[in-house]
């Protein structure tokens, strides 16, 4: 699938406009915040500004450019993942694996200084973030906006189970079309406008000042968050693997490009990559 610039940057302002359409559920985004929307998001950037910020890599950045250090972490295993049940914004604890995966990337991250963390409300990610910030003094946040995506009817279903009951719609998920949503769920359009509405506000918070920054989320929410982060297409959020427990980091800076420092590292939880 060729994806253009303009094609990008037409979907990235429809999925802006869908960020501030849902205002009502995940708190209104104020004037001076969209424009770090606009920022981190490529929306309103130029072609060639697009370019330019997108395929910097280390050692091009000038001196006292300000950057921020993302750390992105999937939560922990739970018996729903274990199965491959959609998990979308039901919450289906940590099992036992899980706990041992969150105490695995706590012990890994125990001498990273955090300003503040961020995790998604719901208790799988709160129970993953909650080893990593022990003994901290550093605040932890519960954010709405950082839930998985809505599967809507199709939660607490395996893959098989949809084919079986919705075989067109089926179809239809692998067709790579960010405006399908499942009956009663969210879109990708719909998630990436979120998760760029969500990144824009802890950005915003934090604007002005040097830090690492903590999220927990969960797989779909932090592969938008990352494709925006990098400027990429909608359609290659799908193109990587987030795995339980798994670590990334993302380097960000204030006007807005981006570079990813390390992709679903899971070698903190002692074991060889699950194929």
């Amino acid at each position: 699938m060729v994806v253009t610039v303009d094609k990008v940057l037409e979907e990235v302002t429809s999925a802006l406009d869908v960020a501030l359409d849902v205002e009502d559920l995940f708190g209104a985004v104020p004037a001076r915040q969209r424009c770090w929307m606009d920022r981190y998001s490529g929306y309103g950037r130029t072609r060639g500004e697009t370019a330019q910020a997108t395929s910097r890599g280390f050692g091009d950045e000038p001196e006292g450019r300000s950057m921020r250090r993302w750390f992105l972490v999937r939560h922990g295993q739970t018996d729903w993942n274990r199965v491959g049940r959609a998990q979308g914004q039901s919450d289906p604890p940590l099992n036992k694996e899980g706990h041992r995966q969150a105490q695995a990337v706590a012990a890994r991250l125990k001498r990273a200084d955090f300003v503040a963390a961020y995790t998604s409300d719901l208790g799988r990610a709160v129970d993953t973030a909650a080893p990593i910030m022990r003994g901290r003094d550093a605040p932890m946040i519960h954010r709405i906006d950082l839930r998985e995506k809505h599967f809507g009817e199709w939660e607490g279903m395996t893959f098989d189970d949809v084919r079986r009951k919705y075989p067109r719609m089926y179809e239809r998920l692998f067709d790579e079309k960010p405006e399908f949503a499942p009956p009663g769920g969210e879109s990708d359009m719909a998630l990436r406008a979120r998760a760029v509405a969500a990144f824009a506000r802890i950005a915003y918070r934090h604007s002005g000042t040097e830090g690492n920054v903590l999220v927990v989320s969960h797989g779909g929410t932090l592969r938008a968050m990352i494709v925006s982060m990098l400027g990429l297409p909608i359609d290659a959020m799908w193109r990587f693997r987030l795995s339980n427990a798994g670590l990334s980091i993302v380097t960000v800076f204030d006007e807005g490009s981006a570079t990813l420092d390390l992709l679903n590292d899971t070698s903190h939880l002692g074991a060889g990559f699950d194929v």
